[in-house]
């Protein structure tokens, strides 16, 4: 299920998330950045779920007319009418983390596709998210203030968990470990959109499954 966190600070707003994508049975398809840009905004996206909504999001941003984080916020509902109609049945979350010029402050949101009983966030609503916000990470590893350390241990954690990589979708379910590659990092601000990669996991390959090296040394 990969893992992406949040963290708004009085003069931006965090996102992170892994970068792995793989198969309905844990086999690892490809290692590629899951934090994008979103066009004409002071503002980063990721996504959990199908490879497909990175490009599904992106395409219906670009087909709604918006200029500015503010903007693109009060036309979210027309946005995601669109990126529906894209994923047909595809799951898929999306968390967004912008700045606002005007209230000079960072939000999150965050919307999915699927219902997984449960959850406590309904498909199709558009959550507004607090401080710190964690899927697939636990929220609360990433402490008070920004620490690049305490945000490497905290994805380490979650990628030493099993994950149902189907979303409860199946009838029974698929448990892998979901959250490698590397770890993206968009910091966005005033002054717009930045990004790096503060972390990798060199042993993951595409064509395996992802085994971390602590419960490999441990077996």
């Amino acid at each position: 299920m990969s893992a992406i966190a949040t963290l708004i600070e009085h003069d931006r707003v965090r996102l992170l998330a892994d970068a792995c994508f793989y198969d309905d049975t844990g086999i690892l398809t490809a290692i590629e950045p899951k934090v994008w840009a979103v066009p004409r905004a002071k503002a980063a996206y990721s996504s959990r779920g199908a490879r497909f909504a990175f490009e599904a999001f992106e395409t219906a941003c670009e087909c709604i007319e918006y200029n500015g984080f503010d903007e693109f916020v009060a036309k979210l509902d027309d946005i995601f009418a669109v990126f529906d109609v894209l994923m047909g049945d595809l799951l898929g979350e999306i968390v967004i983390a912008g700045w606002s010029d005007p209230e000079n402050v960072g939000r999150v949101l965050f919307r999915k596709t699927y219902h997984r009983d449960g959850d406590d966030c309904e498909p199709g609503v558009i959550y507004v998210m607090g401080k710190r916000s964690g899927f697939g990470v636990d929220r609360l590893d990433l402490g008070d203030e920004w620490s690049e350390q305490r945000a490497i241990a905290a994805f380490q954690r979650a990628r030493e968990g099993l994950e149902d990589i189907r979303y409860g979708a199946g009838p029974e379910p698929v448990l892998a470990h979901a959250v490698g590659g590397f770890i993206g990092h968009a910091i966005v601000g005033p002054d717009g959109v930045s990004g790096s990669v503060i972390h990798g996991w060199l042993e993951d390959e595409v064509g395996r499954r992802i085994k971390p090296a602590r419960l490999r040394e441990a077996a």
